[in-house]
């Protein structure tokens, strides 16, 4: 009974952390086309670091990463995507986000040849 209402609530929390994360994709594409507010960033921020707690992927990493470049805090989102790319080495996400962040041409390179690596086409598209 008790691994039960254990499993039910591990499930509630991982669901809720979905919705953290697609607020905070949200959110995220909002600023990349114009002003959020600070609080509202934030805020996001902050669930997105709750949401880490119950999920087993970097999705809230990587989100709180675009959510923090779209902001403006574009060194803050390159830290995130390299402990994303070391985390998970074949996560294309991250691997765009260290792309998008990078912070000079050398690591904007590496990061280039890594997308290349997991995915040619996607690696042509890229500016």
């Amino acid at each position: 009974m008790l691994t039960a209402a254990l499993v039910v609530t591990w499930s509630i929390l991982s669901y809720r952390a979905v919705g953290q994360e697609e607020k905070g994709r949200e959110l995220a594409a909002r600023a990349a086309f114009g002003s959020v507010p600070g609080a509202q960033v934030e805020q996001a921020l902050g669930d997105l670091r709750s949401a880490r707690r119950y999920r087993m992927d970097n999705g809230p990493l990587i989100a709180r990463g675009v959510l923090l470049y779209a902001a403006g805090r574009r060194a803050a989102a390159a830290e995130i995507g390299r402990r994303a790319t070391d985390k998970e080495p074949d996560n294309l996400d991250a691997w765009f986000l260290a792309y998008s962040a990078a912070p000079d041409a050398r690591q904007r390179d590496a990061a280039r040849r890594e997308i290349a690596r997991l995915d040619p086409w996607a690696a042509r598209r890229l500016p």
